[in-house]
């Protein structure tokens, strides 16, 4: 019975040490192009459903706001000016910045974890101006493009 399990235990090492390089060899040890598949199909995922519905409510908020101002000449909280985030999003965080919006990608792949997109306002001589900042990471680029090329109107007067 010794004999048996002294045999089962050698065989066993033997078939998971040639298992383990077979896999190495295959490229499965290598990070850079493990990474690089995890990333690419978490920004297919994400980057057409999630962002583009972040895009849209972004666009919203930008609408809400400039409405508000144009009745009100001031700007407004979320629910001041009757925008309601209604997307509900694992990737994405949406915050009321009061003049403003910001946007923080929650994920890690395809782009910095924590990376965050700003849409704020400022009242200038009765003008409204817009001012967008976006991280500079190329990944988030990629990713997440809608969300760079999305740029309010630079002035709305009242």
């Amino acid at each position: 019975m010794t004999v048996i399990t002294i045999l089962s235990i050698v065989f066993s090492a033997a078939y998971t040490s040639i298992s383990f390089v077979g896999h190495a060899k295959s490229g499965f040890l290598n990070n850079e192009s493990y990474n690089k598949d995890l990333r690419e199909k978490s920004i297919k995922k994400t980057s057409k459903s999630d962002s583009e519905s972040i895009a849209a409510v972004i666009e919203t908020y930008i609408l809400k706001q400039e409405q508000f101002f144009k009745s009100e000449n001031k700007l407004g909280r979320f629910k001041e000016i009757g925008f309601a985030d209604t997307t509900a999003s694992m990737y994405f965080q949406i915050q009321d910045l009061g003049a403003g919006i910001g946007v923080t990608y929650k994920s890690m792949f395809g782009c910095s974890r924590n990376s965050t997109w700003f849409y704020t306002t400022s009242i200038q001589d009765g003008k409204f101006t817009w001012y967008t900042s976006a991280p500079q990471d190329e990944n988030c680029k990629e990713a997440f493009p809608k969300l760079y090329i999305l740029t309010p109107n630079s002035e709305c007067v009242n």
